[in-house]
């Protein structure tokens, strides 16, 4: 993006002008928002502001006013310490589009007769309306979105990054809420972990690690990298390397690790699409850098498919060609999947991240009244020994409210197999809380250089977690607990 040279971020002024644009698509009487402008057929390969055809605004659909209001609850969490007046303008505007919905039956989405651009067509708006609850419920802490998202829950959670398919954008958002349902959190937190250890499984029978199975079907890339995004997640709720590890690899995936030995993204990898189905492309007579093509699609959904892919593999059923526009389109939403999974990936790189350091980690959790107690036992399990002074482990939970809480040590000592036989650490171990999306985690780390060496002695250290007031420990909930060593971790 040009820099515009405002003194502000030009992925602000991006999101703002999307925004403004969106506050058009509303009906200001009623709230509702239009479903789309578009020509009654596709445009020719020309420049955009040489497109001379009839726009036409298709009906309010109860699918993008339920999207409406959730970007508009997102937009004010944006802009609310930037412009506090145009956050205040779009939440109104979304929770205006929110009431809209509240007495509008679920609704199915098809084209207006004579139209024959994209549909977008939907079959439910319940994912919609999911989404919007979340995120005016982050935006304004009003209750009644909190019990509208605690009832949706309750009839079962959603979940996808898609465009028709949206529930995941609620779940996230719900789960950076500071006040959570706690039954309503735990069930998504489950739902979202139990989703990312099915991909893994998936993940573990397919050659290039991914959870695509069969489905390769229009846009694909789509999908593989919204996988991607909900593997994330369960990182952030669980604290499972394994999920950050496949979540890689189906970015790898996108970027050339695949069946057919291309990289999906226009300009980038040895091998790269020179002829997308993209109009601006055509314009520029070259491959614009940057764009990410849909990918294989297996259903042969163009004449050119028909024509070169038939017999193919699913996963091999890909034409770079201009006129394979079930497989070669380019499409803006397919775009923003690539550029989330690259801004979210914390990359797990075997050179760089992960620790040639062996340590064995023991942990005993109980819950006693108004503490979380745990003991913690730690060894040198390879060959090298361990510097306590590099050593810190972090353990993951979640919480209704854990922003008060207090970290105590209680003893922290090396048990030697010989003399000195103990060393006491003190006043050398800290305590950190670390917010996530989707909970917290606590880093213990010790300031004092003692050195650790295989099979000769144990570090053990007792800490207490409490709320500030006393008052009782209730609805915690075990993550996982990963140690690091240097800053990297340790498998």
């Amino acid at each position: 993006i040009p820099e515009s040279g405002n003194g502000q971020s030009d992925m602000i002024d991006e999101i703002r002008g999307q925004l403004e644009w969106l506050l058009k698509m509303q009906n200001k009487e009623n709230g509702g928002v239009y479903h789309k402008v578009t020509t009654a057929n596709f445009p020719g390969s020309i420049p955009a502001d040489q497109e001379t055809g009839e726009l036409i605004v298709c009906p309010i659909t109860n699918t993008a006013t339920g999207d409406f209001a959730a970007v508009m609850g997102m937009g004010y969490d944006i802009f609310k310490d930037i412009d506090k007046d145009f956050a205040e303008t779009i939440l109104a505007a979304g929770e205006k589009a929110y009431d809209y919905l509240a007495d509008k039956p679920d609704q199915k989405v098809v084209n207006p007769e004579g139209i024959v651009t994209g549909e977008y067509g939907d079959y439910s708006d319940s994912d919609e309306r999911y989404w919007a609850a979340a995120s005016l419920y982050k935006a304004t802490g009003d209750s009644k979105y909190n019990d509208d998202f605690k009832a949706y829950v309750a009839d079962g959670v959603k979940s996808e990054y898609g465009w028709q398919t949206v529930g995941s954008y609620g779940n996230k958002i719900y789960l950076s809420c500071k006040d959570q349902d706690e039954d309503t959190a735990k069930a998504v937190k489950d739902a979202v972990a139990g989703q990312a250890y099915y991909f893994l499984d998936l993940a573990k029978k397919d050659a290039y690690g991914t959870a695509n199975d069969l489905n390769y079907y229009w846009g694909s890339n789509m999908s593989t990298l919204n996988n991607a995004a909900i593997l994330m997640d369960a990182y952030e709720i669980t604290g499972n390397e394994d999920f950050l590890a496949c979540a890689k690899e189906h970015v790898n995936y996108v970027l050339g690790k695949n069946a057919v030995g291309t990289s999906y993204v226009t300009g980038y990898g040895a091998v790269s699409p020179k002829n997308p189905h993209h109009r601006p492309s055509f314009v520029a007579g070259e491959a614009i850098k940057g764009a990410l093509v849909g990918g294989p699609n297996k259903q042969l959904e163009d004449n050119y498919a028909k024509a070169y892919l038939q017999g193919k593999a699913p996963a091999k059923c890909y034409l770079d060609h201009a006129e394979s526009y079930s497989t070669n389109e380019v499409d803006i939403y397919w775009n923003s999947t690539l550029v989330r999974a690259l801004a979210e990936m914390k990359f797990v790189d075997n050179a760089d991240k992960v620790s040639d350091v062996a340590v064995r980690a023991d942990v005993d959790t109980k819950v006693n009244g108004s503490s979380l107690i745990q003991t913690y036992k730690l060894t040198a399990a390879g060959e090298k020994a361990i510097d306590t002074s590099k050593l810190s482990v972090r353990y993951y939970f979640s919480s209704a409210d854990a922003d008060n809480m207090k970290f105590y040590c209680d003893y922290a000592g090396i048990n030697y197999n010989n003399n000195p036989w103990y060393h006491q650490f003190a006043d050398a171990v800290n305590g950190k809380f670390v917010k996530t999306n989707a909970g917290y985690y606590v880093e213990i780390s010790l300031d004092e250089a003692v050195t650790i060496e295989p099979g000769q002695s144990t570090l053990s250290i007792q800490t207490r977690m409490n709320n500030a007031d006393w008052s009782s420990i209730e609805g915690i909930t075990d993550g996982n607990v990963v140690v690091y060593y240097d800053g990297k971790i340790v498998k």
